[in-house]
């Protein structure tokens, strides 16, 4: 028999729970927060494709931030055809506000389950019943909150002819293209944001021993008569004689039961507690495993720990899964590797590993039986009925395939002797830079994500956080999981400093991943300036962006002030003079409709700032960034796959550096590598090389006085690209 289990990622600074659910045939999960195709990738034992059906909590980001990139996942797989989506009210606004850049083959059914009662759903290979708890007190229920579920189909797939034209239209013309985009129903425009689904779930009954003498002893012969019967059906012997399942299969065995029970605040309490599901001793006398995604004030409030102790204190294993009481554990395994190298070589500029999260002790562990707090990824069998309930802890170092001639260039880099020798060169290069008078700190710059399209193992997608004069930030770009990527490199007291002390999100254009982080980095605003006189986050985007956005916080807790590209405003004003910015050029780049590039001038001394975005070298950036300090260019391609950029308006390595050299910029430096990349000076024999130049890696966190160490960052790509060619 197939073991089925569940694999419990506990609430880390960086990443948000998630629990994944595997049976023979298909696996389900609930939560999806940011970064999980990254995480998915990561994970060996993850199959991507075998994904069918996704629970959800809450309307949160921390819950649903993820869809939207495992959908393209999901949708580049052949055999991916569709894909089921359960969570609260409103979940389907999500999906209608992103239709502007969500353009899938992929068909997401969407249900939206009541808010009021618990709801039982017959999967293939799981039985669950929603169980909904709020924070807020209902008086009464109408015949409306009783409705069962609603089921709306999110099927924006349009043929690439259609889908140019849809984006040349204007924002109101497009109103009326979205042919397989259903509107919002007047009465879904208001959704209770706070609304939390708690489930539980139940493993099918198994099926009993079948005994074939028995059988055969019976006058049944093999074949398809065993095959009903090992079914449950009865069967007709040539005699004429019935034979039951009953007479050749010892009884079924119950499947295992378990419930998720999210309970954010204690004002959840009292509906959770007498809920029609939780209230009756009869559901959860059965429930073997009980996952609390439940913070530790919760936990250890005496109302909650009378809640826990309903359940069997025997039998029943509790796993705890919260920021405060998980253990620390990395689940970007590869990124940290390659981070942890150029660390090695070039300390001033990718910074030290942030300190590690606290763990607090949680009070009730000596007085709850079989109670856990989650560690590395915390297994729990389900089946068969022996595993039920069995906890193991899985290393995510065996979870990661790793490529066999990376770790061997790794392993020969670090005992290079020129490796050594450079290292040292870097050693007394940064001595003298440190060494000077007036060193230039600002703007100073971190690459949180510098690669294409999707996330790989090694690069997260696009996002800049620029400190632009001591302690006030600013963003360009902010792909999925940039809040993540912050905290991965500072820490939760630094993340927090800065998100109060962020004034502006700015994004290029409409694409994916230069914006899906955005909806959790308003979130985490909101909260860290809670009950602070601190004006709300400006945003500036392309219109569509300002919709979506706006859109959103019809479903989250996500106050900002958003503004067309060159849209004047008071606000708009007030936020560049915080930042020290003196003038700001939105230039007009090649790349798809209302695409910019961003030219920044700053108070203090002039300095000149040019970020791309994504573009085809274009006439028009170059002019506006003309004599620029600091130029910033996409190089999706390498300089053999010139095609590919021209076709999808990118451009290869050799031309970003091209237009640094025309622009006359004091320094350049490319990001946004495509996955296809392999070796970043492969850049063409033609190119007139500027004379500052360097390539980014993620975490990247540079000031001006410091970009004379871009050349050593050369050294070591080139170093290591001398060493694959004698790695068999």
């Amino acid at each position: 028999m197939v073991k089925s289990y569940l694999d419990i990622s506990g609430e880390q600074n960086d990443l948000s729970a998630s629990i994944y659910a595997f049976f023979d045939k298909d696996r389900y999960f609930f939560e999806c927060g940011e970064a999980a195709q990254r995480v998915y990738k990561e994970r060996s034992s993850i199959k991507i494709g075998k994904i069918k059906t996704i629970f959800l909590t809450t309307l949160s980001w921390d819950s649903i931030g993820g869809l939207i990139g495992v959908f393209y996942l999901l949708a580049g797989i052949e055999d991916c055809k569709e894909v089921d989506i359960y969570g609260p009210p409103g979940l389907y606004n999500v999906f209608y506000h992103s239709r502007e850049f969500l353009n899938i083959e992929l068909k997401v059914n969407i249900y939206e389950m009541n808010s009021r009662i618990p709801q039982v759903l017959k999967l293939e290979q799981l039985t669950v019943t929603t169980i909904p708890i709020t924070n807020k007190k209902y008086e009464s229920m109408d015949d409306q909150d009783q409705q069962p579920f609603r089921m709306i189909s999110y099927h924006n797939y349009l043929q690439l002819e259609e889908w140019e034209a849809l984006m040349a239209a204007t924002c109101q013309q497009r109103k009326t293209m979205y042919v397989n985009v259903k509107e919002i129903q007047e009465d879904r425009l208001v959704v209770d944001k706070d609304l939390v689904m708690c489930y539980v779930g139940e493993t099918n009954k198994l099926p009993g021993r079948f005994y074939p003498d028995r059988a055969l002893a019976l006058g049944v012969t093999k074949g398809p008569m065993f095959q009903a019967l090992t079914s449950g059906k009865s069967v007709v012997t040539k005699d004429g004689n019935t034979v039951t399942s009953e007479q050749v299969m010892d009884p079924q065995q119950p499947g295992t039961k378990f419930a998720i029970i999210r309970c954010p605040s204690i004002e959840y309490l009292d509906s959770l507690t007498t809920s029609s599901y939780f209230g009756k001793q009869d559901n959860i006398d059965d429930i073997q495993i009980v996952v609390h995604l439940t913070p530790s004030d919760v936990l250890e409030s005496e109302r909650y720990q009378q809640f826990i102790k309903q359940f069997k204190c025997d039998t029943t294993k509790h796993i705890i899964v919260n920021n405060e009481n998980c253990e620390n554990y990395d689940q970007l395994l590869s990124s940290d590797k390659e981070i942890e190298k150029m660390r090695h070589f070039l300390p001033s500029i990718f910074g030290k590993r942030c300190p590690e999260r606290q763990v607090k002790q949680l009070s009730i562990v000596e007085s709850v039986q079989h109670l856990t707090c989650c560690q590395k990824m915390t297994r729990v069998g389900l089946a068969p009925p022996a595993c039920a309930g069995e906890i193991s802890f899985v290393k995510m170092e065996d979870e990661v395939s790793e490529d066999k001639k990376e770790a061997k260039l790794y392993e020969e880099l670090m005992k290079s002797e020129k490796a050594a020798s450079l290292r040292q060169l870097i050693v007394d290069t940064n001595a003298q830079l440190e060494s000077l008078e007036n060193k230039k700190l600002y703007p100073k710059v971190l690459f949180t994500g510098t690669g294409a399209s999707k996330p790989s193992k090694e690069r997260n997608v696009t996002g800049h956080l620029v400190e632009t004069i001591q302690g006030k930030y600013m963003l360009l770009d902010c792909g999925e999981g940039t809040y993540g990527q912050l905290m991965r490199f500072f820490g939760k007291e630094k993340v927090t400093e800065i998100l109060k002390n962020l004034d502006l999100i700015w994004i290029s254009h409409n694409h994916a991943d230069h914006h899906l982080g955005t909806p959790l980095m308003i979130e985490r605003i909101n909260q860290v300036r809670k009950g602070l006189n601190l004006p709300a986050v400006v945003l500036i985007a392309p219109s569509e962006i300002v919709d979506w956005l706006q859109g959103l916080t019809q479903v989250l807790h996500a106050t900002h002030n958003g503004f067309e590209f060159d849209k004047q405003d008071r606000l708009v004003d007030e936020c560049f003079v915080r930042l020290g910015i003196k003038s700001w050029v939105n230039a007009h780049v090649d790349h798809c409709e209302n695409a910019r590039g961003a030219v920044v001038e700053f108070v203090d001394d002039g300095f000149k700032l040019s970020y791309s975005g994504d573009t085809r070298p274009c006439e028009n950036f170059i002019t506006s960034g003309h004599g620029s300090d600091l130029m910033i260019h996409e190089a999706t391609f390498e300089d053999d796959l010139q095609g590919d950029a021209i076709d999808k308006k990118h451009s290869t390595i050799g031309e970003a550096l091209t237009v640094g050299q025309k622009m006359q910029a004091k320094t350049s430096i490319c990001t946004h590598f495509s996955q296809k990349t392999k070796c970043l000076n492969n850049i063409g024999s033609s190119v007139v090389k500027p004379d500052s130049y360097g390539m980014s890696f993620d975490f990247l966190y540079v000031s001006p006085y410091q970009y004379p160490l871009f050349k050593n960052l050369l050294q070591l790509i080139d170093l290591e690209e001398e060493l694959k060619l004698h790695i068999k």
